[in-house]
C-alpha cells in the first residue's frame, strides 16, 4: 500500500460506534436486548436529569441480573455507580 493510502481514507472508516445511553428507568430486558443488538459490551444509564449515573456492563448482567432478578428490573437496581470519568 503506497505511503499516500490514508489520505484517502475517510475518518468516519475509523470511528467506534456511538454509545448506548439509557434512562435508569427502562427495563433491564430492555436495555439487554439493545447491548447485544449494538453488540455493546455496555450502557451509559443517564438520571431523569439527563447527567450519567451509572454504567451496566457485560460483568453487571452476569453477576447481577442473570438468574437474580425479573426482565422488567429498572436497570438503576443493578447499574454499576458512581460513574468516574
Amino acid at each position: 500500500m503506497p505511503r499516500t493510502a490514508v489520505f484517502r481514507e475517510l475518518v468516519c472508516g475509523h470511528m467506534a460506534p456511538a454509545p448506548i445511553v439509557v434512562a435508569d428507568a427502562d427495563s433491564c430486558g430492555d436495555v439487554v436486548a439493545r447491548m447485544v443488538e449494538a453488540q455493546a459490551t455496555a450502557a451509559a444509564v443517564t438520571g431523569p436529569d439527563g447527567r450519567i449515573c451509572g454504567i451496566l456492563t457485560e460483568h453487571d448482567v452476569v453477576r447481577r441480573l442473570a438468574f437474580r432478578a425479573a426482565a422488567e428490573t429498572p436497570v438503576a437496581d443493578v447499574m454499576s455507580r458512581p460513574v468516574m470519568t
